[in-house]
């Protein structure tokens, strides 16, 4: 199995990623600038269509792994960009992501279902985009690369 998104962050580490809670500081996401995409950013999750039988997807599994030597709990953030406003909004509670555990976050689905089976592979207009923020918990974390790997879930039960 593959996580098919997949972003670096670091903290104190020889790596160009960028630091660990830079993406956020705490609160939302920011917005793209004008005519740039919401899914351009690396750590953007988001699905074209739903499973093979047009359910869209309900969940984003989340996970990460750390070349740090004591891994730690990091809070996590899952938002959604709304078109219509061109802003981030929180989706749920903020988790507490284990090392080498999956998490989930729910997601809000709002998608035309296809009318038929040429348009499975279209992009449908309420795809979910999602955006993991990540915060940095100061010295609780050591230093090393963090890598998070995100991916669309069809199940609705845990």
């Amino acid at each position: 199995m593959k996580f098919p998104f997949e972003f670096k962050r670091q903290k104190g580490a020889a790596s160009t990623d960028p630091l660990l809670g830079s993406d956020g500081s705490g609160g939302p996401p920011a917005v793209p600038a004008a005519g740039q995409s919401a899914a351009l950013q690396d750590n953007c999750c988001y699905a074209k269509r739903g499973d093979v039988n047009g359910f869209p997807v309900q969940r984003i599994c989340v996970t990460y792994h750390t070349t740090a030597l004591t891994p730690v709990n990091l809070n996590a953030r899952m938002y959604m960009f709304l078109d219509n406003t061109q802003t981030w909004y929180q989706v749920g509670a903020q988790q507490a992501l284990v090392p080498d555990v999956v998490a989930f976050f729910d997601v809000i689905s709002v998608m035309d279902m296809p009318s038929g089976n040429r348009d499975l592979n279209a992009s449908n207009p309420g795809a979910p985009r999602m955006q993991l923020v990540v915060d940095d918990p100061g010295a609780g974390a050591n230093n090393g690369v963090y890598t998070f790997c995100m991916a669309p879930d069809m199940t609705n039960s845990p």
